[in-house]
């Protein structure tokens, strides 16, 4: 998708602040499961914690919706692992 493309190359620079902009201005384009699987990393990337797990969270829907089964148990593992990781819960077993 055309729309992504600039938006990915600014996560791959590390630039998430842009990359999220991007997103937001690729409408529709960023509703599939590339934009969301994007805009998650891009929000992590950039520090709001929220919007990523939301982006999961949404990503797994999406893949429920249009019966991947794999990718919904990626998205929700990826969702799960984001609110272990941040909330503290892991905190015991790191260290």
């Amino acid at each position: 998708m055309p729309e992504l493309e600039e938006a990915r190359k600014a996560y791959e620079q590390a630039d998430w602040t842009r990359a999220m902009a991007l997103l937001d201005a690729a409408g529709a384009a960023a509703t599939g499961a590339p934009g969301l699987e994007l805009r998650a990393m891009a929000a992590y990337g950039n520090g709001d914690y929220e919007v990523a797990v939301s982006a999961w969270e949404q990503l797994y829907e999406l893949h429920i919706r249009e019966g991947d089964r794999e990718g919904a148990a990626r998205a929700g593992a990826m969702a799960a692992m984001f609110l272990l990781i941040d909330t503290g819960l892991m905190a015991t077993v790191r260290g």
